[in-house]
């Protein structure tokens, strides 16, 4: 059996409410987010922390107390 069988078996044979499928959800869900951010990063879809900041004030600014 090979170790992808041996997972999908494995997988199978969790109840739908384990634990330890929500927690391997969640990694997966991790990991892909993961690997987007780094396709921004080689793509160029980046931008340094301050023009960032500068974004975030732009959008939302602060509020100021009369």
């Amino acid at each position: 059996m090979t170790l992808k069988q041996r997972v999908y078996q494995l997988v199978d044979e969790l109840p739908e409410d384990s634990p330890l499928l929500a927690e391997v959800a969640e990694t997966l869900r991790l990991n892909q987010g993961i690997g987007e951010a780094l396709d921004d990063v080689r793509e160029g879809r980046t931008f340094e922390a301050g023009e960032f900041t500068k974004r975030i004030e732009d959008r939302w600014p602060r509020k100021t107390t009369a």
